[in-house]
């Protein structure tokens, strides 16, 4: 699904007066760790998706517990526990009524993988030519961390009405709270890497496909905690 349809739908979703004055309700805490303020807004965008029968809340706090790096052990020996990731998956292909736009999305969220202890977070994406995607990024407290784009089209080429040799061309950027760069790998090719300090807690990876096909890459997160 494009970013600009799944932005589109999130403003909706925060223009939804019940919605907005329970994030403004956390937006408000004061003295609450950024990783509390996060779960808590997990935890309401669960029971609104519930209250008002809604997909994207759902797929929202999914998104946020699998970036916060949150392991439900109940759910992996098929617990009904009513947070855990399945159910709230299986609660949103309910809502989405079919809903293409969210069905997609929601077949995106379950093809991202949950990292297990010392292994990367896995997103698989495909972006068309002239695309750039976004995935969400979140580091509770100083972290150092490596992102790697693996492209699938090295060495991959196609021939456009021409018949000119054309390929996918990826690039890099992670970009902080305020949209502002904090790494980035411009380099040509399918593969980019960039490794950085951060003591920021949200974070957007954004890729870009500057090339002239469609290319299945895999977005892989490596974390590893500093002291403060």
């Amino acid at each position: 699904m494009r970013i600009a349809t799944f932005v589109s739908l999130l403003l909706l979703l925060a223009a939804t007066p019940a919605f907005s004055q329970q994030h403004d309700a956390v937006a408000s805490t004061k003295e609450v760790s950024p990783a509390l303020q996060q779960l808590e807004m997990a935890s309401k965008l669960v029971r609104y998706g519930r209250d008002t029968k809604s997909a994207l809340p759902l797929i929202q706090a999914v998104q946020i517990y699998r970036d916060m790096n949150i392991v439900d052990e109940a759910n992996a020996k098929g617990s009904s526990n009513p947070y855990a990731e399945a159910t709230l998956l299986a609660d949103a292909e309910k809502f989405a009524d079919g809903n293409k736009t969210l069905l997609n999305l929601i077949k995106e969220t379950k093809m991202t993988t949950r990292a297990g202890f010392g292994e990367p977070n896995r997103y698989f994406r495909v972006i068309e030519a002239g695309e750039t995607i976004q995935q969400s990024l979140y580091a509770a407290g100083p972290h150092y961390l490596q992102v790697v784009v693996d492209g699938q089209g090295e060495g991959v080429f196609s021939e456009d009405s021409k018949g000119n040799k054309i390929s996918s061309d990826l690039r890099l950027m992670v970009l902080d709270d305020a949209g502002r760069v904090i790494a980035s790998d411009q380099s040509r090719g399918v593969n980019c890497a960039v490794a950085f300090m951060s003591r920021t807690s949200n974070m957007t990876i954004v890729v870009r496909n500057v090339g002239q096909m469609a290319d299945n890459c895999i977005i892989y997160v490596y974390r590893t905690k500093l002291n403060p």
